[in-house]
C-alpha cells in the first residue's frame, strides 16, 4: 500500500489561486519590450508556413537568428513555437514589428509564452500543495514573480512552452498515464531540441512500471518526432538534420563547436549558471533551499526525485558547457528554464524543515526576479554589478542610472509617466501576490527540531547565497554573465595607401576581435573619431552588425560578438588639409570601454 501511495500524483487546490495565477500574468506581462530576435525569427518561420513555405528570406535578412540552406534563409529554431504563433501572426498580419507598443506582438506573446508561463505554475502549485497542503500558493508565486520564468515570457522564447510540455509529460507519467505522457514529452520536442534530455529521463522513469508502459510512452512520442523529422527533412534535407546544422550570422563558427556549441563544463560556466548577473542563485536564493528539499522529497518519492534531479542536473552541466551560457540576449542562464518546475518540487519539504528561512529567501527571491524583469529586455548597457547595485545608485544618478533608463514600455506606452505606472503596477503585483501565498501558508508549520545537522545546513545556505551574490556583485571570477571584468577588445586599423595627398582618398580596415575565451560580448559599438580635414565617403561597411552613425565621430553598432569571434568594418576617407591625419579607433561593449584607442596615422601631401 504504501508503494502505491509513492506512486499517485499529489494533486491539491491552492488556497487564492486564481488571483495568484492572475496576478503572475499582470507583473510578467504587464512591460512590452520592442521585437526581439527570438520573436522575428519564430514569427518569420509562422508567416512562412502561413504560405505554404519554410524559408522566409525577405523576413530574416538582417536577423542574428537565422539558418541557411541552399541559398535561402530558414528559422534557426525547433518549429513548434512558430507553428502555435500562426493564429495571431495571421489574424494579425504581425510582420513587420513596429517600433514602440505594438499590440500585436504583445498579444503574440501571452498567447503562447505567457500561457505557459501560466500553465507551469498551475502545475507547480497544484503538485506543491498536494505534497504539503498551503505551500502551493507560494510555488505559484515563486515560480511566476521569484524565478527567471516571467522574465522568459516577456519575449518569443521556447523555454516555458518546453517546460510547460515535459513538466506535463512528468506528472501525467506519474499519474501511470503514459500515452498521454509521451505525446506531451512528443510536443516539447517539437518545441525545444533540448527537451529530448527531458525526454529520455522520463522514458526512464516510465519503464520502472514496465515494457507495456514504456510501449504507449513510446507511441505518445511518435508524433512529435514525426513532426520534427518530417519538418527537418523538408527545410534540411534530412531528418536528422537539425536547423542548427545550418546556423549562419555571428554565432555560426561557435555553434559549431563539440555539440551545437556545447562542449565540457567550465568553471566559467558554472559561474554564470549560478552566481552571474543573472545566475539562477542569484536571481532565485530560494533554489538552494528547493534543492535541499528535492533530496529530502526523496525519502518518500524516490523515483520522482531522481527524475527531478537528473533533468535539472543535466540542463545545468550542459549550459555550463554552452559557449554562451545566457544564450545571447536574456535575463540569465535560460537553458536551465525547463528544469525550474522539477526542482521547485523540493519547496514543500524546504518550508517544512526551514519555514523561516524559506519565506525569507522567498521574498528575496520575488524582489530581484522582478528587477532584473523590469531590467533585462532594454537596449541599455548591462547592469553595473547587478541589479541591486543600480538600485543603490538610482537615487543619486536619478534618470542616468543604468536601471532607470532600462525599463521598457508598458501597456501604457513608453513616456515617462507610462513606465512609472508601469513599475508601480510591477511591483504592487508582485508585493501582493506575495502576501496572498504568506497568508495561505499554514499558520503553525510543523516544527522540526534544530538538530546540529539541520543548523550546519541551513548556516552552509546561507553562507552560499551570501558568497554567490558577493561574487555576481564583484563580477568574481570572470565577470557577471555577460561582462568579463575587463573588455577583452582587440582593435587593429590598417589602410591603403598608407599615405595621400589633399583631395585623395584612403579605404580603412578596422578589425575588431573579442579576446575572451568565455564571455560573449553583447551592445558592443566601434567608435570612430577623425580628425580635423578627414571626410568619410559613403557609409561605412560591416561585416557583421546593425550599422553607423555619425560623421566626425562615428559609431558602429556591431552587436554581439561571441567568445575570440572577429569581426570588420570597411570605410573610405577623403582629405581636404595637408599634414598628418590621425584616426581613433575604440571599442564598447555594454557602456564599459576597451582597451585605449587604437591609434593611426596617415601622412596627407599638398
Amino acid at each position: 500500500m504504501r508503494e502505491a501511495n509513492q506512486r499517485t500524483l499529489p494533486w491539491g487546490r491552492p488556497r487564492y489561486e486564481l488571483a495568484l495565477l492572475a496576478l503572475v500574468a499582470a507583473v510578467a506581462l504587464f512591460p512590452v519590450p520592442g521585437g526581439n530576435p527570438q520573436d522575428i525569427s519564430r514569427a518569420c518561420l509562422a508567416e512562412a508556413l502561413t504560405h505554404g513555405h519554410l524559408s522566409n528570406d525577405t523576413c530574416l535578412q538582417g536577423s542574428v537568428d537565422y539558418a541557411t540552406r541552399n541559398g535561402h534563409l530558414y528559422s534557426d529554431k525547433a518549429p513548434g513555437l512558430s507553428i502555435v504563433e500562426i493564429p495571431v501572426v495571421t489574424a494579425f498580419d504581425a510582420l513587420p514589428f513596429r517600433s514602440g507598443l505594438d499590440w500585436r506582438l504583445w498579444l503574440m506573446r501571452i498567447s503562447t509564452v505567457g500561457l505557459a508561463l501560466i500553465g507551469c505554475a498551475f502545475l507547480v502549485g497544484r503538485v506543491l500543495e498536494g505534497l504539503h497542503p498551503g505551500v502551493g500558493s507560494l510555488g505559484i508565486v515563486v515560480f511566476g514573480l521569484g524565478t527567471l520564468a516571467g522574465s522568459l515570457a516577456q519575449v518569443s522564447f521556447e523555454h516555458l512552452p518546453a517546460a510547460l510540455a515535459t513538466f506535463g509529460a512528468f506528472l501525467l507519467a506519474w499519474r501511470n498515464r503514459p500515452l498521454a505522457a509521451g505525446l506531451a514529452a512528443g510536443a516539447g520536442l517539437l518545441v525545444e531540441y533540448e527537451s529530448g534530455i527531458a525526454l529520455t529521463v522520463i522514458a526512464a522513469y516510465v519503464a520502472l512500471r514496465g515494457i507495456p508502459s514504456l510501449t504507449r510512452y513510446a507511441v505518445g512520442v511518435l508524433p512529435g518526432v514525426v513532426a520534427l523529422g518530417s519538418y527537418n527533412w523538408a527545410a534540411f534535407g534530412a531528418p536528422w538534420h537539425l536547423s542548427y546544422h545550418y546556423v549562419a550570422a555571428s554565432f555560426a563558427g561557435a555553434q559549431g563547436q563539440g555539440l551545437f556549441g556545447i562542449s565540457a563544463p567550465t568553471l566559467h560556466g558554472f559561474a554564470a549558471v549560478l552566481a552571474g548577473n543573472g545566475g539562477l542563485l542569484f536571481v532565485s536564493p530560494v533554489l538552494a533551499l528547493a534543492a535541499l528539499g528535492l533530496i529530502r522529497f526523496g525519502r518518500e518519492h524516490r523515483a520522482e526525485a531522481l527524475v527531478a534531479g537528473t533533468i535539472t542536473a543535466l540542463l545545468v552541466i550542459s549550459d555550463a558547457g554552452y559557449f554562451l551560457p545566457y544564450g545571447g540576449s536574456s535575463p540569465g542562464p535560460r537553458f536551465v528554464a525547463p528544469a525550474l518546475p522539477f526542482l521547485l518540487l523540493g519547496l514543500a519539504e524546504a518550508f517544512r524543515t526551514r519555514p523561516r528561512l524559506t519565506l525569507r529567501l522567498a521574498a528575496l527571491s520575488v524582489v530581484t526576479a522582478t528587477l532584473v524583469s523590469l531590467s533585462w529586455t532594454s537596449g541599455v548597457a548591462v547592469m553595473r554589478n547587478t541589479v541591486w547595485a543600480e538600485l543603490f545608485r538610482a537615487p543619486f544618478e536619478r534618470s542616468s542610472n543604468h536601471l532607470v533608463r532600462a525599463i521598457p514600455p508598458s501597456v501604457f506606452g513608453s513616456s515617462a509617466a507610462g513606465k512609472w505606472i508601469e513599475v508601480a503596477v510591477v511591483l504592487f503585483g508582485a508585493l501582493a501576490a506575495f502576501m496572498l501565498a504568506r497568508k495561505a501558508l499554514p499558520p503553525r508549520p510543523t516544527p522540526v527540531r534544530p538538530t546540529p545537522r539541520r543548523l550546519v545546513r541551513a548556516a552552509v545556505t546561507v553562507a552560499l547565497v551570501a558568497a554567490i551574490d558577493t561574487c555576481a556583485v564583484l563580477g568574481y571570477p570572470s565577470g557577471n554573465g555577460y561582462q568579463p571584468r575587463h573588455s577583452p577588445f582587440n582593435v587593429g586599423v590598417s589602410a591603403s595607401p598608407t599615405t595621400s595627398y589633399v583631395g585623395g582618398e584612403v579605404n580603412y580596415r578596422v578589425d575588431v576581435t573579442n579576446e575572451s575565451d568565455v564571455v560573449l560580448l553583447s551592445d558592443v559599438i566601434l567608435t570612430l573619431t577623425f580628425a580635423p580635414g578627414m571626410h568619410l565617403v559613403g557609409a561605412p561597411k560591416l561585416l557583421s552588425g546593425i550599422g553607423c552613425t555619425g560623421d566626425t565621430i562615428v559609431r558602429c553598432r556591431l552587436d554581439y560578438l561571441a567568445p575570440k569571434q572577429p569581426t570588420t568594418v570597411w570605410f573610405g576617407l577623403q582629405f581636404s588639409d595637408p599634414g598628418v591625419h590621425r584616426l581613433l579607433a575604440r571599442a564598447s561593449s555594454n557602456g564599459f570601454d576597451g582597451p585605449s584607442a587604437t591609434v593611426f596615422d596617415v601622412p596627407v601631401g599638398s
